[in-house]
């Protein structure tokens, strides 16, 4: 652009391609009104920021899939222990008696109140 004259010679063009190069020249081609470069910058600008959002996104995608890879075996045992745990307690349930209840109790005798709280009328039936 210098040796066509659009920009004095005196102006240090970036020749770089990181964000301040690029906006020292798009300061530079607004300045001088050089609306072909201005073109330029603009649609390289777009480009470089979709590459960049596609290299994100595939890099988060990556990662994502690898931490699920990772975490999947250790995720299946916890369910299974889990699952085990659940099944442990409605069998518990399902007896009427836990583990816990029945310490140092007879069997029979925890039969022999179920038997008769079921026979016995409430009192404000009156006979």
């Amino acid at each position: 652009m210098q040796a066509i004259g659009h920009i004095p010679e005196i102006e240090k063009i970036p020749t770089g391609y990181g964000p301040k190069d690029v906006a020292k020249l798009q300061a530079l081609s607004y300045q001088y009104e050089v609306r072909e470069l201005i073109d330029i910058i603009e649609g390289q600008l777009v480009n470089r920021k979709t590459t960049y959002r596609n290299i994100r996104l595939e890099l988060r995608k990556e990662i994502t899939e690898e931490l699920r890879k990772e975490h999947r075996p250790l995720l299946t045992n916890s369910q299974k222990q889990t699952n085990r745990r659940f099944v442990e307690i409605n069998e518990a349930t399902e007896s009427g008696v836990s583990d816990d209840e029945d310490d140092g109790v007879d069997a029979d005798i925890l039969k022999e109140e179920q038997d008769t709280d079921s026979r016995e009328k409430p009192e404000c039936w009156g006979e």
